[in-house]
This record gives structure tokens, sequence and C-alpha cells, in this order.
């Protein structure tokens, strides 16, 4: 009866400390968890600012408070039934595991979309993670062999020191400076860049050097029909008009209208003299023994400038 009593009375003064506590306005709960705070590190809520306090007397405190809290969760959880302890893991379980899964995500954002907020928020989990880490080391090297083999055998004991190295790994992959990640970060947009122009050419944009050449040559395309080929100002090239303009001779200058260029292929007419020279210049396996100097000179030239621009 008295232990009846006794339960009624304190759950009285519960619901009163409730009901003053929704009443207060909002400065006053902030000083009224304020002074709570500083009862439960053991200290005087009325001490003046600026006395000296024993910072290791409140680690001690603290310290107490954390193993009366945890023997006091042990307790309830002994009391529990079969059922309610299956129920109470499995709810622990999967908060532990939504926890992590939110932390990993956290700890990936890149560091030009994470807010101030959630930077400060990963810098605590990396600082929690590398303490777990250190622990769960010194714990293994101030074990025997033979604690040590069981320990290893074991994998209900180790699951838990071995998610605490992995996030430790994590820590040191995560953990570097500002400038670095903005380097990598600079370093992927260039390289990505770099494969977009390379897939944007498509073939019909690329031109064989030595088919331009023989195109300029032999006035005929590769299926020997007659072509002219001009300028983007519909300037007509020839050898002999190349080698006295002086004009650059590139791949860009001789592409054909379908590579979204202006030049343009035209059938024309060739002459049959030279039509007979540049078949015999280019006759025994592509050699331009048969050519003049001017028409080898002007091949070289082309090749020349085409190099200079691929380079």
């Amino acid at each position: 009866m008295q232990k009846y009593r006794e339960q009624r009375s304190k759950m009285r003064r519960a619901e009163a400390a409730r009901s003053r506590y929704q009443r207060m306005s909002e400065a006053e709960r902030k000083i009224y968890n304020q002074r709570r705070r500083l009862r439960a590190l053991g200290l005087d809520p009325d001490t003046p600012k600026g006395q000296f306090m024993d910072n290791e007397a409140i680690r001690e405190h603290i310290k107490m408070a954390n193993a009366k809290k945890a023997e006091a969760a042990r307790l309830r959880y002994h009391r529990m039934s079969a059922e309610e302890k299956r129920e109470y893991n499995q709810r622990r379980t999967e908060s532990f595991r939504k926890r992590r899964v939110e932390e990993e995500i956290l700890l990936s954002t890149p560091a030009g979309r994470i807010s101030a907020e959630a930077l400060q928020k990963a810098q605590q989990i990396m600082i929690r993670n590398a303490r777990k880490a250190e622990a769960a080391r010194a714990r293994y090297q101030k074990m025997s062999p033979e604690q040590r083999k069981v320990y290893t055998l074991s994998p209900s004991l180790s699951i838990n020191d071995n998610m605490c190295l992995s996030s430790y790994i994590l820590v040191l992959q995560v953990s570097q400076s500002t400038d670095d990640i903005f380097e990598q970060m600079e370093r992927d947009v260039i390289k990505r860049t770099k494969q977009v122009i390379v897939s944007s050419l498509s073939p019909s944009q690329l031109i064989d050097e030595k088919a331009l050449h023989e195109m300029l040559i032999t006035g005929l395309d590769a299926n020997g029909q007659p072509v002219e080929l001009r300028t983007v100002d519909g300037t007509l090239i020839t050898i002999g008009s190349t080698m006295f303009t002086g004009s650059p001779l590139t791949t860009e200058s001789l592409q054909p209208e379908s590579s979204q260029t202006n030049m343009r292929f035209q059938p024309q007419p060739q002459p049959e003299s030279l039509r007979r020279a540049s078949s015999a210049g280019l006759s025994g396996s592509g050699s331009t023994s048969g050519l003049t100097v001017a028409e080898r000179n002007e091949i070289s030239k082309a090749k020349r400038a085409e190099r200079a621009r691929i380079r």
C-alpha cells in the first residue's frame, strides 16, 4: 500500500511539472533547460560566471551519470519478457541501420553541395567514428594471443569493431582538405569535357589525309567522279594556285560540305593530260616519283600544315 501511494504521488508531481513546463514561455524554457543541464553536470546553477570550476570533477560526474544510465537500461532489459526483448532488439537494429545509411549519405555528399549545418554534423560523425576505431584498436592490442584468436573467430564479437574500423577507413578517405576536393572536382570536369568533345565528333567529320591529297592531285573522289575543291570563300583550289598564293592548305579548309563547312565538292570535267599525269604519279603504292617539283612541294606543304593543325 505504501509503495502504491508513493507511485501515485510521483506520478502527480511529474504531471504537475509537465503542466508547468507547457505554460512556460520560450525564454523561460531556455533558462529552465540550462539550469537543468548544469544540475545534471553536478554544478550549482546559481554559481556566478567566471568562478573556477573543476573540469576533472565534471568529467567524473558525467562518467558516473552515464554508468548509472547504462545500469538502469540493463536492468530494464533483463526485466523484459522474451517477446519484449525480441521487439526491442528489432527496433534497435532498424534504427541503427537507418542511422548508418543517413551518415554514409551525409559523408558521401560532395563538398560543393553540402550546407554548413550538414558539414558540421559530418565532422562530428567523423570524429566519433575515429574515436571508436581507435578504441577498438586499443582493445585488440591489449588482448593476449589466445583472446585475439577467439575474437577473430567469433563473428558476434567482431561485428561492431569491424564496423568501427570500416568507419575509420571511410574517415581517412573523406577527411581531405577542401583544396584537394576542389582540385579533384576540377580534374573530373576537364576529363568529362574532353570525353564529350571526342564523342561528339562523328565519323563524317573526319577526312583521311591521304584521300584528301589524292582528291587534290587527281581531281577525282573515291567513286572516281571528277570533283573540284573550293575554300570557304569559293576560291578554286589547285596545285598551281596554292603554290603562288601561299595560302595554308589544311583539312579544315578542304573539308566537304557534308561535314558542316562551306566547302563544296562539285563535279568538273578534268583534262585528260592532267588525269593521266595524276594517275601515273599515284601508281606504284602511292609513290610521288612521277610528280613535278612544284606538286611535290605542294603536297609536303599540305602535310606540314595538317600536322601543325593537329598539334
